[in-house]
């Protein structure tokens, strides 16, 4: 149990260490250091016991192979290479088949060794086995309190967010710029019909929120259109009922096998996107000027969710929103 824990306590302590230099002086700690800490570790296990008495020596080994672990793991998950990315790179190309099939290999490896392991460990470390399943016990213990906890505070911000007056908020935080925004909302459709279609029509259609900024696009797809055309005609009638209601209401109908697309909402989406733009220019209307929301055919949104998606967009720092748009 004590090889286990000085083990932990250097793996974590490393691991966080670098971060924590990265965060506060901006300095990355070398993973040459961490492979020298796991290079000092074996051989203080194996010739440490003519320095330090036992069991310190075994101590002190676990505690520099877990260090060593710690900062060589933080920096391959934090830049995704140990010492030279070109040449780690070079190597892994060299050898991709044998790395592919290595990490296919890998999660069934692993699987198996915990699965069986309480078996094959009863024989030769019996008292590893009490302390893993102990350990295993507490983490699953505080993983599901976790997990309760985050769902109990997700519900509520659910709830809250739901009763939150978004058009007032938007018209009060944003006074001039939210004016400047239109909102265009997407729904690629491949064989749901008018009863699945027609709610998330009419929500969008019913929202609190300025019609005159408000554009739909439905897109439909050209196999289905061959296939079922009396379905996607009662669809564009029923558009065409309520296209009053909003805007403007663009459908599209997506060409099957073009050159370089693979079949699918995706490219769908790119289709109507494209059309988009071609009818907004006509209206004057800049693409910098429209929040774009992509939602699937059965998805009904909320009343508020328009005022309260731009005033999500609006209230992220400018830095930020221009990085992810």
């Amino acid at each position: 149990m004590r090889i286990l824990i000085s083990f932990l306590i250097g793996l974590f302590a490393f691991f966080y260490l670098g971060e924590l230099f990265h965060r506060a002086f901006k300095i990355r700690i070398h993973s040459l250091i961490g492979l020298l800490l796991l290079l000092l570790g074996f051989l203080t296990g194996f010739f440490g016991r003519q320095y330090v008495y036992p069991p310190l020596d075994t101590l002190l080994a676990t505690f520099l192979l877990g260090c060593g672990f710690g900062l060589t793991s933080y920096n391959l998950l934090s830049r995704r290479y140990l010492i030279s990315e070109q040449i780690e790179l070079k190597f892994i190309r060299r050898h991709e088949t044998l790395f592919e099939r290595f990490f296919e290999i890998l999660p069934g490896a692993l699987t198996w060794i915990v699965l069986t392991s309480p078996f094959w460990l009863s024989f030769t470390l019996p008292f590893a086995v009490a302390y893993l399943l102990i350990i295993a016990d507490v983490y699953w213990l505080f993983s599901s309190i976790k997990n309760a906890l985050f769902i109990y505070l997700g519900y509520r911000k659910i709830e809250w967010v739901t009763k939150q007056p978004w058009l007032q908020k938007l018209k009060a935080d944003f006074p001039i710029t939210w004016e400047n925004y239109y909102h265009l909302v997407l729904i690629p459709t491949y064989k749901e019909s008018l009863t699945v279609l027609a709610p998330a029509f009419d929500a969008i259609a019913s929202c609190n929120y300025p019609k005159q900024k408000i554009f739909l696009a439905i897109g439909f797809e050209e196999r289905e259109q061959k296939q079922n055309p009396p379905k996607i005609k009662e669809a564009v009638e029923y558009l065409k009922q309520h296209s009053k209601k909003i805007v403007g209401v663009f459908t599209t109908i997506h060409p099957f096998g073009l050159q370089g697309e693979v079949p699918g909402p995706g490219s769908n989406r790119n289709w109507m996107i494209r059309n988009a733009v071609k009818e907004l220019s006509k209206r004057n209307i800049l693409p910098e000027q429209v929040l774009v929301t992509t939602l699937d055919a059965d998805f009904v949104i909320h009343h508020e969710f328009l005022a309260g998606a731009l005033h999500k967009y609006l209230s992220t720092p400018l830095q930020i929103r221009d990085k992810r748009t």
